[in-house]
């Protein structure tokens, strides 16, 4: 999810996601914006999400990769 970094929408899909019984991986990219109000708010949506979730930054894009695995019973082993 790559949208306007305010929390809201990327929290409108998930939830979306998890109502249709959505089933996989979600990719939300900046959970650590460079602008400090995006920043925030993406560091509130990022703690408020109770699915199972991984700061894939070290991986990924320097401003924040997080990787949220929904409804299954995946699980990984970073190294």
């Amino acid at each position: 999810i790559d949208i306007y970094h305010q929390g809201k929408e990327e929290l409108a899909i998930i939830k979306r996601l998890d109502e249709l019984c959505f089933s996989g991986m979600i990719i939300l990219d900046d959970i650590y914006h460079p602008r400090p109000k995006f920043r925030r708010a993406m560091k509130r949506l990022w703690k408020s999400l109770l699915y199972q979730k991984y700061d894939l930054t070290k991986y990924g894009h320097h401003s924040g990769t997080g990787l949220i695995l929904m409804n299954c019973d995946r699980h990984l082993t970073l190294q």
